[in-house]
């Protein structure tokens, strides 16, 4: 009986042994984390031409309005991020059927803002309606949750404009260069 109480020991240990869980060492997994590029721009319907500056033919009839964005912009170099605007239609629309509107190219803009990494074009250019011209300009790494910029449109009065209200649909983008 002392034989069988070995064995039976033996096999119980021994097979204990052999059931205990093998270590390995698992495959290694990664996590990707990728933080989207940030790109929005809004802004308001504006008046140019107002009862305090009606213009005076030699005068030019201006009006500003407040741009909102956001942005972020990889800092591994280019492309760099800019807000464009754009006249979304080849001429300004008369609130009466006759009258003589301003070409779109008669538009002039520019704007102000500030901050790091943020160059506004501070000089007038003329609007387009076939290319897009730079408002703002963003430097790689720039970084801003949301501020404003502003933006100032003019056009030079003429006798041959009639008085009337006009239309002009603008497109403002924000996108990489």
């Amino acid at each position: 009986m002392n034989k069988n109480l070995i064995f039976i020991l033996f096999v119980l240990i021994f097979g204990c042994a052999a059931l205990q869980a093998q270590s390995t060492a698992a495959a290694t997994p990664t996590m990707t984390l990728t933080i989207p590029q940030v790109a929005s721009v809004s802004i308001s319907n504006f008046t140019m031409g107002t009862s305090t500056n009606p213009g005076n033919f030699s005068a030019s009839l201006q009006g500003t309005a407040t741009l909102n964005y956001s942005v972020r912009v990889p800092k591994n170099g280019s492309p760099n991020a800019k807000i464009t605007v754009q006249a979304a239609s080849t001429s300004a629309t008369p609130g009466g059927s006759s009258s003589t509107a301003p070409a779109v190219s008669a538009f002039e803009y520019s704007a102000t803002a500030s901050g790091s990494g943020v160059t506004p074009s501070s000089s007038w250019q003329s609007l387009s309606g076939s290319t897009a011209g730079t408002l703002v300009t963003f430097a790689s790494g720039t970084k801003v949750d949301a501020s404003t910029a502003t933006v100032n449109f003019r056009v030079a009065d003429s006798p041959t404009f009639d008085a009337d209200t006009f239309t002009l649909p603008l497109t403002f983008t924000i996108s990489s260069q």
